[in-house]
């Protein structure tokens, strides 16, 4: 569910029955702002899933998506007709709807840095195999992407 803008999440460690902001010093002025105010507080466990990292996704960007963008013969500027084109090939999830089956597509940046290479490795597959285009590994180009 996305956080409203009168919204701030909080992370921190529950210690003795309290609650200790990781950012202390944001948390007392935000929560100064509602003095005097009735509010709802929602505790939920931090998740341990480690999302694809800066990395990972700029390297998904700049090399992976840029590379079939030049190959299909796409301008650099429409690497998001790249990605649409990607995120339906092995980003799609069928869901039920009413007795029907629709296909909703996932969004790179809620998979894990191991589903997240899963993915990277799929797609090099495929690019070689069906374009016949070599997408380098991370550790094969420089990091400058």
């Amino acid at each position: 569910m996305p956080i409203k803008k009168s919204e701030l999440q909080f992370i921190g460690k529950v210690e003795g029955s309290k609650f200790l902001p990781e950012n202390a010093t944001a948390f007392i002025n935000h929560v100064q702002g509602y003095e005097g105010k009735q509010v709802c507080v929602t505790l939920k466990r931090k998740s341990e899933r480690k999302i694809r990292s800066d990395n990972e996704n700029r390297y998904y960007w700049g090399v992976v998506v840029k590379i079939l963008a030049n190959e299909w013969g796409f301008l650099p500027s429409e690497g998001l007709r790249v990605h649409s084109i990607i995120k339906e090939q092995f980003l799609v999830e069928p869901v039920e709807v009413r007795g029907k089956i629709l296909k909703e597509e996932v969004s790179t940046s809620t998979l894990t840095t191991v589903e997240f290479e899963s993915l990277m490795s799929t797609i090099r597959e495929w690019a070689s195999v069906e374009f016949g285009v070599y997408i380098p590994l991370p550790n094969e180009v420089p990091f400058e992407y």
